[in-house]
């Protein structure tokens, strides 16, 4: 038997991140932030997505996200 909630899970981690990142910036905004910080925010969001590699939420690795901070 598959399990639906297992599969909606796995879905999921394989949907893009740059959709979960414009759906964070949207509540990052919603919650009366100014445009600069919105926009650290964001670019330092991406530099560590993108200095991953990260492609989909499975990708993500505390491990990983560790190691490239430690490089910077």
């Amino acid at each position: 038997m598959i399990d639906p909630k297992q599969e909606e899970l796995a879905e999921r981690r394989q949907t893009d991140l740059d959709e979960y990142l414009e759906s964070f910036e949207r509540s990052v905004r919603r919650r009366g932030n100014t445009e600069k910080y919105v926009r650290l925010l964001i670019s330092r969001i991406r530099a560590v997505i993108e200095g991953c590699e990260f492609e989909t939420l499975g990708d993500i690795s505390a491990d990983t996200v560790e190691y490239f901070l430690a490089k910077l």
